[in-house]
């Protein structure tokens, strides 16, 4: 008995015509997003400007000096150390 080899794909082309339409349709879908980003921002006005911001609920001078009041009570054991001989 041979084993018969059937193609997965419609042999006729039936399926070329959709399969064209939908690769069509999302090329346009994509110049379209892609234009419409590289217009860049719509915003009206000037930018603001976050730079002062420190990203610290209570800015850093607090954090800083919680860090440092930290570190000083903070107890420090020994590194163990290995003695060879």
């Amino acid at each position: 008995m041979g084993i018969s080899h059937k193609p997965r794909w419609n042999a006729s082309g039936q399926n070329v015509g959709p399969a064209l339409i939908a690769v069509l349709g999302v090329t346009a879908l994509d110049l379209f997003a892609a234009g419409q980003v590289t217009q860049g921002p719509r915003r009206k006005g000037e930018a603001k400007n976050y730079s002062g911001r420190t990203g610290f609920p209570n800015g850093t001078a607090l954090s800083r000096n919680r860090a440092n009041i930290a570190a000083s009570t903070r107890q420090f054991e020994p590194a163990a150390t290995s003695h060879r001989h």
